[in-house]
């Protein structure tokens, strides 16, 4: 446990030490699991009958009126038809929209790229004939579609992407792969490159409206670093080292790799199972909260280990949100239809709502063969 301290702390998401390891698990017991959704779904804390880490109080087992019909009909929720719950006083998100695309993101983000004070939506695509490359592409919603607006060949995996206000909080976003920047100059989009592959895990947004690249050579090696974009001689571009900022030093911090490196970083597998990471501060509500793609869970008795659980992961991806104080699950989305790739709050055709944008594989056709298109979705917050 103490070594799993230390890594959060450096990775700039010390809200999460709290938690430790029943941040995912408190919320999936039995009927849980068998709905795939989180607790809270029907009841009125996200931990009924655990521990409170804070409080060092039993959470409160008092259903909500979903639980009840649940639990007075069987354990089933055949019949039910939802009627609208009372305010928890947490934060809610409603489905809201959906677009089809028929080339295959991997990693995406939302910022003012130009300086027009306009969102794009940032887009690093998979390239189905190589997998060491990838499809650097910028699009604008204009009222009714998503517009390209730019696109690039990418040397790099299309895994890793940190776009933010790196160059300083008064200048256009940087689009940071792991082989070089992108810049706007005023005309079009500029590439510095790297000589040596950047090992970006993700970004931290800070108050002023700077960001900062998480840049992680080891799992136990994090720092965060701001680009220097008037520079062009390579490896000279990265500036500023400090050990990756703390709570609350910024707004909101997320981190997009494979759950491999989540996990050697110090993650239990079930909070890294889905690759995506995030807190987010949300003022209205004076805390910060964890977002992430989460994965679902097959517990059974481990037959190597009597008495002990085994935990295998399947394919059935939800997002979950948890407010870091406590851990109480605030909000799980539906299933979604296929594997979750990546999150963002951020909504990308500019509306007046925060929420977030989560990105799967779809059912969009791709040259004849179905189900191989990506889909985003928004979820605005209520």
């Amino acid at each position: 446990m103490n070594r799993q301290r230390t890594v959060l702390m450096t990775i700039a998401l010390t809200a999460l030490i709290s938690l430790g390891f029943n941040l995912r698990a408190d919320a999936r017991p039995e009927f849980a699991r068998k709905e795939g959704v989180a607790c809270q779904y029907c009841h009125v804390y996200g931990g009924p009958g655990t521990i409170d880490a804070l409080t060092n109080k039993r959470q409160s087992t008092e259903r909500n009126p979903r639980g009840i019909y649940y639990g007075t009909h069987n354990h089933s929720f055949k019949g039910y038809v939802e009627t609208g719950l009372p305010k928890s006083g947490w934060p809610s998100f409603r489905y809201m929209w959906k677009e089809e695309f028929k080339t295959l993101p991997r990693r995406m983000a939302v910022a003012d790229v130009t300086g027009d004070g306009k969102p794009r939506l940032i887009l690093l695509n998979e390239k189905a004939e190589d997998k060491n490359s990838s499809t650097l592409e910028i699009r604008r919603w204009d009222g009714k579609q998503f517009v390209t607006e730019f696109t690039a060949d990418v040397a790099a995996q299309p895994d890793r992407l940190a776009v933010g206000k790196l160059g300083g909080a008064n200048s256009p976003a940087v689009i940071l792969t792991t082989s070089g920047f992108w810049t706007w100059n005023g005309t079009t989009f500029t590439h510095q490159p790297s000589s040596t592959a950047i090992p970006i895990i993700g970004v931290t947004q800070m108050p002023d409206g700077s960001a900062r690249a998480l840049v992680a050579p080891t799992s136990k090696n994090i720092l965060a670093y701001k680009v220097n974009v008037t520079s062009v001689k390579q490896g000279d571009w990265l500036v500023d080292p400090i050990p990756a900022p703390t709570v609350p030093a910024y707004s909101w911090a997320d981190m997009h790799s494979s759950p491999e490196f989540l996990q050697s970083m110090g993650f239990p597998s079930s909070i890294g199972s889905g690759g995506v990471i995030g807190i987010w501060h949300l003022k209205a509500y004076k805390a910060y909260f964890l977002y992430q793609m989460d994965r679902g869970m097959d517990v059974a008795a481990d037959p190597k280990n009597p008495g002990s659980p085994k935990i295998t992961f399947n394919n059935t991806y939800h997002v979950v949100l948890q407010e870091t104080r406590t851990g109480g699950t605030v909000w799980t989305s539906p299933r979604l239809p296929g594997e979750g790739y990546d999150i963002i709050n951020a909504d990308p055709k500019g509306g007046e709502k925060q929420g977030l944008l989560v990105l799967f594989n779809g059912t969009t056709p791709v040259n004849g063969v179905a189900g191989k298109g990506r889909t985003l979705a928004f979820f605005a917050m209520e």
